[in-house]
């Protein structure tokens, strides 16, 4: 049998910092809609997964602070895993309990509507603001951000019979000889 020399040959491995987003999923982002609720997708749940390591020692964050940031006139909505206080009544200003939509790990971040009143933004109901996420870090660690400045909006529709009164809605305006 011959023995294969591999000296001096480039090895290619997977890099342990790499974070590992799902496979098949959708690019990390946020979805906000009217009151204040901010709601992830799987891949943003990773990136919260992997902040949190870094931030508090622990996959698993069950509360995160949530602010936002003017850096040279872009805002950025920020959120961070922080360690849950120990009486939930008296916690610190702007953190929230983090919840999980769906078992698939999507995160979910409700009763945000004081921070956007106090940050002069109107969340308008019929609309999602949806933004892409990225990883950032500062003197308090890593914490997972997008650029407010460049969100989207999209109509929001929210379930099948809304969308199906939707249409019915617009069928009548034409069948009554008004246009839109």
């Amino acid at each position: 049998m011959e023995v294969r020399n591999f000296k001096g040959a480039k090895v290619i491995s997977v890099d342990p910092e790499r974070i590992q987003l799902p496979l098949y999923g959708d690019a990390p982002q946020w979805r906000i809609g009217s009151p204040g609720t901010l709601l992830g997708n799987v891949a943003t749940g990773v990136q919260l997964a992997e902040t949190s390591k870094k931030r508090i020692a622990t996959p698993d964050p069950t509360w995160v602070k949530v602010t936002f940031r003017d850096v040279s006139g872009q805002y950025f909505l920020t959120v961070a895993a922080v360690a849950p206080p120990e009486n939930p009544k008296q916690k610190e200003p702007d953190t929230y309990p983090l919840k999980f939509a769906s078992r698939a790990k999507a995160p979910a971040i409700r009763g945000l509507k004081a921070l956007f009143e106090a940050s002069r933004i109107e969340l308008r109901p019929d609309v999602w603001y949806e933004m892409d996420t990225e990883i950032a870090e500062d003197e308090g660690g890593a914490f997972v951000c997008g650029c407010w400045t460049t969100a989207t909006i999209t109509p929001r529709i929210e379930s099948q019979e809304d969308a199906a009164a939707a249409k019915q809605g617009t069928n009548a305006k034409h069948n009554n000889g008004e246009s839109q």
